[in-house]
């Protein structure tokens, strides 16, 4: 890609999250009119097209579309997977399940940072190719299983197919015991809630959000909540680490492979372990002490930076 520099790497980079943006306004229309496995399905089949044109680039532009689509695959799958789980994980295992789920990031980027290391030695087009290739492996494993996993009951009943949704939750939450009392409180509860949702339906918009002071306070949390996500850091480390490390007079590629495959193990490691505190300390209490402690570390780190930088 004759190493892109300033704005042509910026742009190379923003492609996946234009994609994904892209995306928004089509995955809940897919969600909630054909299930909730319809958009995964479909997102999986477009990140395996885009990973084969991403690995065979000749150019910089056929690299650049072919990371707006994987980012565009990439939002339908990954915005309607923990829904999906959501739906239909037991209310015992909820908090750990769908936060183990979002922690399980940090693998992915674990082995591509480790399969980036190792093929850094390939002294040609390979060395990136591949690890481009392999992006598709995951979709291919999931396409292969999601056969197998159950629609949402909540899905099920909004189309009128109550009995579906009474089996799936007795199956997979009762061993097959339609009776049991969760069960029953879990059917009885998304009946209702259907029925309300359908009820104000026709009286209901986007400017609720904006009428009454909890509304516009929750949708504050909503919007604040993807900002601080993204300006966290965490596009340092990820996008633009090798230029971090060039400014801290580390060059070699090995030795920023290691440090960037180093660092996602330690993230796997920190993000496992919280999840399966959230229900002993609290979502809050973990929320803010880890935007808090990623808020001091990267103050640390940009004044550091600056000083080295600085008596260099």
């Amino acid at each position: 890609m004759n190493d892109p520099q300033g704005d042509t790497l910026g742009l190379l980079t923003a492609m996946y999250s234009i994609g994904s943006i892209a995306s928004l306004p089509i995955v809940p229309f897919l969600s909630d009119r054909f299930g909730r496995k319809t958009p995964i399905t479909a997102g999986c089949f477009i990140m395996i097209i885009a990973a084969a044109v991403q690995a065979s680039a000749m150019g910089l532009k056929q690299y650049e579309a072919a990371r707006f689509f994987m980012g565009f695959g990439n939002s339908m799958a990954q915005l309607s997977c923990p829904l999906l789980l959501t739906e239909i994980a037991h209310p015992q295992h909820r908090a750990r399940i769908t936060t183990v789920c979002n922690c399980l990031w940090n693998l992915g980027a674990l082995i591509c940072g480790w399969l980036a290391f190792g093929t850094s030695n390939i002294n040609n087009n390979w060395s990136w190719r591949i690890p481009t290739l392999l992006q598709g492996i995951f979709s291919v494993i999931q396409l292969a299983f999601i056969w197998w996993i159950p629609e949402s009951a909540r899905w099920l009943i909004s189309k009128d197919r109550a009995p579906e949704a009474l089996a799936m939750l007795s199956k997979f939450h009762a061993d097959g015991n339609e009776h049991d009392a969760t069960v029953q409180f879990e059917y009885a509860e998304i009946k209702e809630t259907i029925r309300l949702e359908f009820l104000h339906q026709k009286s209901s918009s986007y400017l609720d959000f904006i009428k009454t002071k909890g509304n516009r306070y929750r949708l504050a949390i909503i919007i604040s909540l993807g900002l601080i996500s993204q300006w966290s850091g965490n596009a340092l480390v990820s996008y633009y680490a090798s230029i971090i490390y060039d400014g801290a007079t580390i060059t070699g590629e090995t030795e920023k492979l290691g440090l960037d495959a180093g660092n996602k193990v330690l993230s796997l490691i920190i993000s496992i372990s919280c999840a399966f505190l959230v229900d002993r300390i609290g979502r809050r209490p973990l929320f803010l002490a880890a935007t808090g402690g990623m808020l001091i570390f990267l103050i640390c780190a940009t004044i550091t930076g600056q000083q080295y930088t600085a008596t260099d």
